[in-house]
């Protein structure tokens, strides 16, 4: 049972984290990117320029992205991967909002992932409100 519970966790886990990659970003008439892509471009960017990157746009999801493989796979526990959820929310969706309002159905269908998969993680997990405090209790 304990095998089980822990390969639900993961898979929570991986699914959030893939969610996170899905967004999809239009921009004038000819520029397009996945949010992977971009985030690639940020992490490469590191290590050229820090300073380019210090935007709070920029470090939320990168740091709540952070916080789900911390805290949902190395040391499970519930609230730092809540915490993490909210801050990559934050970017996923204002894209979202501006898909929604220049009526572009491309971004906003792939923002949609990643709600429903915060959705079912915090759904699953306030099922096991007394187990909060057990190593086990992301599931």
């Amino acid at each position: 049972m304990h095998d089980l519970v822990n390969k639900v966790r993961y898979f929570k886990i991986a699914l959030l984290l893939l969610c996170t990659l899905v967004p999809y970003l239009e921009w004038g008439k000819t520029q397009s990117a996945f949010l992977f892509e971009i985030e690639w471009l940020v992490i490469k960017s590191i290590f050229v320029n820090p300073f380019s990157i210090v935007h709070p746009l920029i470090l939320m999801p990168l740091f709540g992205q952070l916080l789900i493989l911390v805290f949902g796979v190395f040391i499970p526990r519930f609230y730092p991967v809540l915490f993490g959820i909210i801050l990559v929310s934050a970017l996923i969706l204002l894209i979202l909002f501006v898909g929604i309002f220049s009526l572009n159905i491309l971004v906003v269908v792939s923002c949609i992932p990643f709600v429903f998969a915060a959705t079912f993680f915090y759904s699953r997990s306030e099922e096991h409100t007394s187990e909060l405090q057990s190593p086990d209790h992301l599931v």
